[in-house]
C-alpha cells in the first residue's frame, strides 16, 4: 500500500480523496478500507467506495468500516466514468477536506 508512505513511496504525498474499487486482485477491499481507517495518519482522508453489489448488509459493512459514500458500479464504463466525476466534483468543490500539510505554530 503506497499511500502508508512506506518503503520507495516515503516520499509520497497523502492523497485528499480515495476512490477505493473493492474488487482487487491479492487483497479483500473490505480489509484495505479497514487498514486505511484504522491508520492514524491516513483515517480523516475521505474514502469513496465502488463496487458492483448494492445488497444491503453489504453497504452496511462499508459505513461501519467508516467508509465515507458507497456508490455502486455501473455496467457500462461511461456510466462509471460520469459517477466517479460527480464524486470527485463533490468532494474536491462542495465539501471542505482535512489539510494533511503540517500547520505552522
Amino acid at each position: 500500500m503506497s499511500v502508508r508512505r512506506e518503503g520507495k513511496y516515503a516520499q509520497e504525498a497523502i492523497p485528499d480523496l480515495i476512490f477505493l474499487d473493492l474488487s482487487q486482485p491479492r487483497i479483500s477491499g473490505l480489509e484495505v478500507l479497514k487498514i486505511l481507517k484504522s491508520t492514524e495518519s491516513l483515517m480523516q482522508i475521505p474514502i469513496v467506495v465502488a463496487t458492483g453489489s448494492d445488497e444491503p448488509d453489504f453497504v452496511r459493512k462499508i459505513y461501519a468500516l467508516n467508509g465515507n459514500c458507497f456508490m455502486r458500479k455501473p455496467d457500462e464504463l461511461s456510466e462509471f466514468a460520469k459517477f466517479v466525476e460527480a464524486c470527485y466534483e463533490f468532494w474536491s468543490s462542495v465539501v471542505t477536506l482535512p489539510s494533511h500539510r503540517p500547520q505552522d505554530n
